[in-house]
């Protein structure tokens, strides 16, 4: 398979220079059919500026046309710098944040554009001087490198190939946000308490590395920084094990909120927060509890300096307590559910790896 540097291939053009929006309003042609869609570093589908009068001259000199008859792929210089689309059918022109690949009469029955863009957008993106939004597209780099033309058979079939696992991956995401949808719930029968009422509320205590270290055992020590743990103890927080099954969630970290249903005796340090039932009586599946105060914990996150905290307005929140079968009922509903998720999840991974496969076959 051949290789070529990309200048060989298409005819790169620059934009416009002086094509503001201004200048685009400015100049708007007398007959409608004469302004022609301005195309910018934004190239997302359908994207363009004001429509601007053809016949412009910026300078003495007329501005760059493209023709609704060929079919290009447009290349972001700033902005979303990097990356590419197509734009066909359609005559337009384009502003100095953009650059326009067109391929070369040799190649133009030798390369699909669907393909070119499939295989080298990861390294065109890594032709931006700087990673953040003020990167700049280089040009320079980009026309110099090389890339290998494998048959238009070959290319359409790659196409064909990526674009049905793409949809496959597209599909399985919307069917994965229609089921986070199911377990985002806000029950609102049974009987209202405020979870003040229904728990002991406290934090772990003061716990360094050093301490654990030296007092190795079998408790695991419970992290609220970021809900892990961080070793194991030789004795655990409370000996009482009526107090378990228990709710610990983290106290900082990001705004998702995180939380474990603990079974066992463990240990906890003084991130960690916990909530133990106050009453003995089978009311309450714990896990039930977990799914509601996820619900309502954003309502009690607040920021500083860039750290999340989970403030004690969470137990003046009400829920709503129905009946204790119907709390089972609803928590095996949601393990279904989100077991569902996970398949789906690992299907879009395992879709994930298939696609660096095929953008690595050269």
């Amino acid at each position: 398979m051949n290789a070529f540097p990309i200048k060989e291939v298409f005819k790169i053009h620059g934009g416009n220079s002086g094509l503001t929006e201004k200048v685009i309003y400015e100049n708007q042609a007398n007959n409608p059919e004469n302004n022609i869609p301005v195309f910018s570093s934004a190239t997302e589908e359908s994207f363009y500026l004001p429509k601007v009068d053809r016949n412009l001259k910026i300078k003495g000199r007329g501005i760059k046309l493209f023709s609704k008859d060929k079919k290009y792929i447009i290349v972001a210089r700033n902005g979303k710098a990097g990356i590419m689309n197509i734009i066909e059918n359609i005559n337009f022109t384009i502003n100095d944040h953009a650059y326009i690949f067109e391929a070369k009469r040799s190649f133009i029955d030798k390369v699909n554009l669907d393909y070119f863009i499939m295989k080298y957008q990861n390294d065109f993106k890594g032709f931006v001087s700087n990673k953040d939004s003020n990167g700049t597209f280089s040009k320079e780099i980009a026309e110099n490198y090389e890339i290998a033309i494998p048959s238009l058979r070959d290319q359409e079939g790659y196409v064909q190939e990526r674009k049905k696992l793409l949809d496959l991956k597209s599909n399985l995401k919307n069917i994965k946000t229609k089921i986070e949808l199911r377990t985002s719930f806000n029950i609102q029968e049974g009987t209202p308490y405020l979870i003040r009422d229904l728990f002991l509320h406290f934090q772990g205590h003061q716990l360094t590395d050093k301490q654990i270290y030296n007092n190795i055992g079998i408790y695991p020590v419970f992290s609220g920084a970021d809900n892990s743990t961080k070793g194991f103890i030789d004795k655990p927080l409370f000996e009482d094990k009526f107090k378990l099954p228990c709710l610990i969630y983290q106290t900082k970290g990001n705004n998702e909120f995180k939380s474990r249903v603990v079974w066992e005796l463990f240990n906890a340090n003084n991130t960690a927060v916990l909530f133990i039932k106050k009453s003995k009586k089978d009311i309450i599946n714990i896990e039930y509890i977990q799914l509601i105060i996820a619900c309502n914990m954003k309502l009690s996150i607040s920021s500083q300096e860039g750290v999340s905290y989970i403030d004690t307005k969470i137990l003046n929140t009400e829920i709503y307590l129905p009946p204790i079968k119907e709390q089972n009922i609803i928590v095996e509903q949601i393990k279904k559910i989100r077991h569902q998720e996970e398949c789906i999840q690992g299907l879009i991974t395992k879709l994930d790896k298939q696609l660096e496969k095929l953008i690595s076959i050269k």
